[in-house]
């Protein structure tokens, strides 16, 4: 699935509303990308359809509605980015999520991967930081001859691993938001998993029930699954639990379920994900190794995305 230009479809829906100064106001719901304008005539709604991304285009009470799917609030920020456009918020509207969701259950992987996108692409700066400090280091170990016991390589190198070793902690932090929970919680998951006494832990159990030795540290899928059941668990006390009590024991109840969860069930099912995956390769590279080279070159930047660690002796 090719990815959304939100550059380009913001262009073009302006265009199609006859330019920046004919747009009132700009907000949008869960799927839908609202819009208000000065002069209705100006608007091309054929062409406005035809606009790559925009999935249909509704008119509701003199309101433009261009229906986008759940990535919507990207195409929102470049609205935003426009001086010439007014902008509002986020506005609820269920039965225009119904609405939406029966008419794109075809769309469910890209629904997924929308999910996926807005929950690693606010981390990338800490990746691409981690990781070029990498390239620093070598500059200064052969260009320089920076010893690796000198203080200024101890301190970039503790960057460097920081970024990856702590990414469970902000890939928390991310997806819970993105899935409109408590971003902390998300996070203080990430943290927990990392922990010394259950990260790589051995003979870990939970009242009897083994506990999988997994290093967490590798990987980011089990956060993320720990986080899709977190945030169920965290919207569910939100509706029960009492406003008084809500502060002291929503968060308090969802951690102590959500942690045995994620470790007795969600954290193995990523770990058993990628040792199927990299014992299937295995098996291909025992057989015909040119075609399990090009496997691997042509899955990586997909592996990676998940956090599997392919475990291959090749």
């Amino acid at each position: 699935m090719a990815k959304k230009d939100y550059v380009q479809i913001c262009a073009d829906i302006i265009n199609t509303c006859g330019g920046e100064s004919n747009i009132a106001n700009v907000t949008h719901c869960m799927t839908r990308l609202r819009i208000q304008l000065h002069d209705e005539t100006k608007l091309n709604k054929d062409e406005a359809k035809k606009i790559p991304g925009i999935l249909n285009l509704i008119v509701q009470s003199g309101e433009y509605q261009f229906v986008i799917g759940q990535d919507v609030p990207a195409l929102f920020a470049e609205f935003k980015k426009r001086d010439g456009i007014k902008t509002g918020g986020e506005v609820r509207d269920s039965n225009a999520v119904k609405q939406d969701g029966k008419a794109g259950r075809g769309n469910v992987f890209a629904g997924i991967m929308a999910f996926i996108g807005g929950t690693f692409s606010p981390v990338i700066p800490v990746l691409i930081a981690g990781g070029l400090t990498g390239a620093v280091l070598t500059l200064l170990t052969t260009l320089f001859g920076v010893s690796s016991e000198d203080g200024a390589y101890k301190i970039f190198y503790a960057v460097n691993q920081a970024a990856f070793y702590s990414l469970p902690v902000f890939i928390g932090f991310s997806a819970a938001n993105k899935l409109k929970s408590n971003g902390y919680l998300g996070a203080f998951l990430g943290a927990i998993l990392l922990y010394s006494t259950i990260n790589n832990a051995e003979a870990l159990d939970f009242f009897g029930i083994k506990v999988a030795q997994i290093a967490y540290n590798s990987t980011v899928f089990p956060v993320i699954l720990g986080v899709l059941f977190m945030s169920v668990i965290y919207k569910y006390l939100q509706k029960i639990i009492p406003v008084y009590l809500r502060t002291i024991f929503v968060p308090l109840i969802t951690m102590l379920v959500t942690v045995p969860v994620t470790l007795i069930v969600l954290g193995p099912i990523g770990n058993l994900a990628g040792t199927w995956l990299a014992d299937g390769v295995l098996t291909v590279y025992r057989v015909a190794p040119a075609i399990a080279v090009m496997i691997i070159g042509i899955t990586t930047p997909l592996m990676v995305f998940f956090g599997m660690k392919l475990r291959l002796a090749i």
